[in-house]
Formats: structure tokens, C-alpha cells, sequence
């Protein structure tokens, strides 16, 4: 008896004592004595703790970028669970290349993905790869050396007494869509009038009002230093779009007042670091004609002079062009600065609904179907699903790499920047209910000249019977195909949806049920034409400006460079170590020859 009971204690403390260190409280024991370890743990007793992944930066011709511990450029450390990178690299898995010296206190670490270049970088390391920020009156790799001012040799003539540069700024808001400001917002349009409207603003905005609205049109203005880094105003210009006004800056007809003229000199002299130290602005609202000589289109022209200063040397010579954005990346309370734009748009779609015979009746020719324009703001008819439209807070942009039209002539007005076509289609429905979600499609193209036409081409799958390309069950795995369009699934319960294609652009159903008969289709399309800003400097002889003075350009032989070219710039100090004969901040005086 005795023997049995020792046995069976010590069969008991064998199974109690098999795995190691019971697993360290981070596993659980299982056959063979072998722990089974939690997440995170490892290791023969679960007390060696796993550190994060991330994508190896070693490349292996079959398997690049590799998921590995630590990305393979750091070693883990098993008892706290952390990466220790090797030298520069870091992230918790040492999953991006750290920035030289951390920018030396000078500047900010940015991902490529995140810097704003010509041509957007979007490859794998771009969300790997860092670099430099670097602050105002800093550059090198690592932000390490210093800017020092620039100025005029003082030792060259100019041949004329233009040594302030002049550049224009000009803002364009339509794109001559046979835009009618006397036809009441939600009217009906006829088909074959390309009639668009402000999106927002107040429904019953036109274009003359939008003149009077201060807060309606606002830009982001910047300057670019010798560095080629942009800083921009901390405030945005207002009033972009407002008129000449003769009778509030003085006598009347005498002196000019113009709120955007204002709001803009303010902004550019407020800009970080004095890199706009003090310009004159002035600017004038004009309105091109087209063919017929009727005005369709919004455009604001001002004119930025840059006042030299012989004491501080500031804007001497040629500046770098200054940086205007009408986008909408800044409209949230708590962003700096917002800029609010309106911009154009324009609602259509099919009359009726279409089956697919109607659409496809030939393969594998393309049908055309004729778009009827849509009613702008009418509450009532897009609760009647006779368009699609915006949902408030869509602030529409191009994406990165495609630019904002800014070719609005004369005789070119007939341009839009964002077109939305969106296909909706009800799916099979048994007892035909009309219960069923409809499923859509979208299709974006961007900067388009052709926008005269009422016809917009679809057409099926060439592989697919007509009848058949959408034929299928309203299961979640419903998958429609039309040429050129992208599949998005059923409409949201929410009746909002956005199109990743298409940034910044949200589209509101007016149900989840659009369409009433099995199969059948209705085509919808958004035009947005974005408000366009460029600057161009004043580089030529007998330029006339908004005023229709003429305006002369700067002296080709005033200089904008760094200490003058009359001394040394100290890189650890920024400032200038003038040669014998020059002082002033930027080595820009001559003292009195003997």
C-alpha cells in the first residue's frame, strides 16, 4: 500500500514539474511536457518575449522584403520585447531609416511619402524612407548649417531703377459652362445646356454674390526661400474674388479700396522669418468673354511688387515664385490656415431606367444614352433619385501628380477638372419587391475638354452577353463588370459613400432603393470644376497690369545673393563675414571710398 502511494505522489510531482519554470506564467503545459506559449512569448519556458515585425530590409530576390523581427536591421531584446536598432534605423521594429543627426535640432523627421515634390513618391520606401525638414534659415542633410541674407553686389550698375520684382497672382473660378446667374437655382435645365452652379455656399449664391462674401473665397498664400523651402502666411487671403470698391478708402473715385487686396498684402507680409519683409499688391476682377461675348467666368488678377530694403536688404533682385493653393486640405476648425473655395458642379443623369437590352442592343459596338441635367439643389428631386449629388463636406481635389486646369481662355472656357460617372443597377429580385439594395459602379476622369456633348458611351464587358453581364443573386458576392467602371457594392445604409479614386469626393444617395425593376440600370454623373491659381513673374517688357499701367520688369542686373557676393557666410552663426570695404547684414553697403 505504501508503495502505491509513493508512486502515485511521485507520478503527481513528475506531472506537476515537467514543463520548465511552469511555462513562467506566459504559456500553458501540454503533452510531452512541451509549453505552449501565449502570444508575444517564446522560448522553451515562455519567458523570452517576441518583439514587433515589419518588412525586412534585406532584399531576397524570391521573397523582397521579407516579414521579419525587428525588419532584420535591429536585434531584439528578449526581456523587455523591444527592437534595438542597429545604427540608423529606427521605429518600434526598426522599420524606417532614422533621419541624420535627428535633423540637429533644426527641423523635422518626414517620411518621403509626406515631403511635397514635383512628382508624388509612392514606392515601398517611401513609408520607410525619412529625411529632413529643415527649419526657416536652415539646410544641409542633417539641418545643420545655416542660411545667411542675401543682397544686391553693390559694386554692379543696373540699367534701369527696377530693382523690386514684380509677379502676378491670378485666380480663376468657371470654365464657361453657359453658366446663367438669372435662372434660379433648382430650375429645371435642358438637356444640352451645360448649366453648373457654387457648390459650397448658400443655395441661392451666384457669382455676384460670392463678391460680397468675404469669407467664401480664401487662399493660402506662401513664399519659397533661397533654400527652396515654402512657408506659408499664417492667415489665409480673403475676399479673393472681391470688386474694386472707389468708396472706402477715401474721396470717392479717388482712392481704391479692394478687401482681397488687403487681406492679400497682409497675409504675404505675415509670412515666418520676413521671407516677404514688405510688397504692394494690387488687383482687379475681370470676367473673360467667349466666343459670343458673353461672361461666364470668375477670374481675380493681382499684382505682388516687392518693395527692396536697403537697410535689412530684403526682396533685392529676383525672388523665388510665390505659392498659391485653392485647395480644400484646410477647411476643419483647428487647421491652420483654412482656405475656403467655392467650386462648380454640375448634377445629370439618364431620364429613365435602362435594361440592358435598351443599353446593349449590339456587340460589341458601344450604345450611347443621353444625359438629361440634373436640378441642381431640389430637395425634392433627389429624394425622387433623379440624381445623385455631394454630401456636405465633400471637399474635392486632384490626386497627387495630376494638376488643378488652369488653361481657361478666351476661347477655351469648355473644361471641367473631376468627372463622376456612377452606374446603379437593382439586382435580381425574385418577387420583384423593390426591396432589395441597389448595387453602383463609378468611373473618374479628370481634366477633360470635352464637355460640350450630352452623350457618355457605356458599354458591357465584350466577353459577356448582354443580357447577362449583371444577371446574378443580390449576395455580397454580386461581382458586375462595365467597361471602365470600378465595382463598389451596395449602397451604404448611411447613403454616403466616398470614392477612393476620386479624393475628397463624397456621394449622397437619396436611397438605398434607386431603382424599381429588376436589372435595370440608371446612370448618373457629377461635374466639378475646381477654382485654379497660378503665379507668373513679370519678366517681360510693356507688361500692363489690372490697373492698365505699364509695369516694368526688374533689372536684370539686380542680384539676390547670399552675403552679396562681397563676403563669407558663417554656417554656425548665419550671419555674413563682410570682406574689407561692405558691411551691413548681408555685406550690401560699400563704405566711403578715400
Amino acid at each position: 500500500m505504501a508503495l502505491r502511494v509513493l508512486a502515485a505522489l511521485s507520478a503527481l510531482a513528475a506531472a506537476f514539474a515537467a514543463c520548465p519554470n511552469q511555462c513562467s506564467g506566459h504559456g500553458e503545459c501540454h503533452n510531452n511536457d512541451i509549453c505552449t506559449c501565449y502570444q508575444n512569448w517564446q522560448g522553451p519556458d515562455c519567458s523570452l518575449q517576441t518583439c514587433a515585425f515589419g518588412n525586412s530590409w534585406a532584399l531576397d530576390a524570391e521573397n523582397p522584403h521579407s516579414y521579419e523581427e525587428c525588419s532584420g536591421a535591429g536585434l531584439c531584446n528578449r526581456a523587455t520585447g523591444e527592437c534595438q536598432c542597429f545604427s540608423g534605423f529606427s521605429g518600434y521594429a526598426c522599420q524606417r531609416r532614422a533621419c541624420p543627426n535627428d535633423c540637429s535640432g533644426h527641423g523635422k523627421c518626414r517620411l518621403l511619402s509626406e515631403l511635397k515634390t514635383a512628382v508624388p513618391y509612392d514606392a515601398w520606401d517611401s513609408q520607410h524612407i525619412q529625411a529632413c525638414i529643415c527649419d526657416a534659415g536652415f539646410f544641409d542633410t542633417d539641418c545643420t548649417m545655416r542660411s545667411c541674407p542675401t543682397g544686391d553686389d553693390p559694386l554692379t550698375l543696373c540699367d534701369s531703377a527696377n530693382t523690386g520684382m514684380v509677379q502676378e497672382i491670378r485666380v480663376t473660378l468657371g470654365s464657361g459652362l453657359d453658366y446663367d446667374p438669372t435662372t434660379a437655382n433648382g430650375a429645371s435645365t435642358p438637356m444640352g445646356v451645360e448649366g453648373m452652379d457654387l457648390y459650397g455656399t448658400d443655395d441661392q449664391t451666384d457669382f455676384n454674390m460670392l463678391q460680397e462674401l468675404p469669407s467664401a473665397s480664401q487662399l493660402k498664400i506662401g513664399a519659397t526661400d533661397v533654400n527652396g523651402q515654402v512657408y506659408y502666411a499664417p492667415t489665409s487671403s480673403k475676399s479673393v474674388f472681391a470688386k474694386d470698391d472707389f468708396t472706402r478708402g477715401g474721396m470717392v473715385g479717388i482712392s481704391q479700396y479692394d478687401p482681397g487686396v488687403d487681406s492679400m498684402e497682409i497675409a504675404l507680409e505675415s509670412i515666418p522669418s520676413f521671407k516677404v519683409r514688405n510688397v504692394k499688391v494690387s488687383g482687379r476682377f475681370t470676367s473673360p468673354m467667349d466666343g459670343n461675348g458673353i461672361s461666364n467666368v470668375m477670374e481675380k488678377r493681382f499684382v505682388v511688387t516687392f518693395i527692396p530694403d536697403s537697410l535689412n536688404s530684403a526682396n533685392f533682385g529676383m525672388q523665388n515664385r510665390l505659392v498659391c493653393d485653392s485647395g480644400y486640405g484646410c477647411g476643419n476648425s483647428g487647421c491652420q490656415p483654412i482656405t475656403l473655395m467655392p467650386f462648380l458642379y454640375r448634377y445629370a443623369s439618364t431620364a429613365t431606367e435602362q435594361s440592358s437590352v435598351d443599353i446593349w442592343p449590339v456587340l460589341p459596338a458601344p450604345a450611347t444614352l443621353n444625359f438629361h441635367t440634373g436640378k441642381f439643389n431640389s430637395n425634392t428631386d433627389f429624394k425622387n433619385v433623379q440624381f445623385l449629388r455631394l454630401a456636405q463636406g465633400s471637399m474635392p481635389r486632384m490626386p497627387p501628380g495630376v494638376a488643378v486646369d488652369t488653361g481657361v481662355t478666351f476661347t477655351d472656357l469648355n473644361r471641367y477638372d473631376v468627372r463622376v460617372a456612377i452606374a446603379v443597377q437593382d439586382p435580381a429580385d425574385p418577387t420583384n419587391s423593390d426591396s432589395s439594395i441597389d448595387v453602383y459602379w463609378t468611373k473618374v476622369t479628370y481634366s477633360n475638354t470635352n464637355i460640350t456633348t450630352d452623350i457618355v458611351e457605356f458599354r458591357s464587358n465584350p466577353g459577356a452577353q448582354a443580357a447577362g453581364v449583371f444577371a446574378a443573386s443580390k449576395s455580397p458576392e454580386f461581382v458586375g463588370t462595365l467597361n471602365g467602371f470600378t465595382y463598389r457594392g451596395f449602397i451604404p445604409d448611411g447613403l454616403q459613400a466616398s470614392i477612393p479614386d476620386a479624393p475628397g469626393v463624397i456621394l449622397q444617395f437619396g436611397a438605398t432603393n434607386v431603382i424599381f425593376t429588376d436589372q435595370n440600370y440608371k446612370f448618373f454623373e457629377i461635374l466639378i470644376k475646381l477654382p485654379a491659381c497660378s503665379v507668373n513673374p513679370i519678366d517681360f517688357e510693356g507688361y500692363v497690369d489690372v490697373t492698365g499701367s505699364v509695369v516694368q520688369p526688374i533689372s536684370p542686373d539686380v542680384e539676390n545673393i547670399e552675403c552679396s557676393n562681397r563676403g563669407q557666410c558663417n554656417r554656425q552663426t548665419g550671419r555674413c563675414e563682410c570682406f574689407q570695404g561692405y558691411f551691413g547684414i548681408a555685406c550690401h553697403r560699400q563704405t566711403v571710398l578715400i
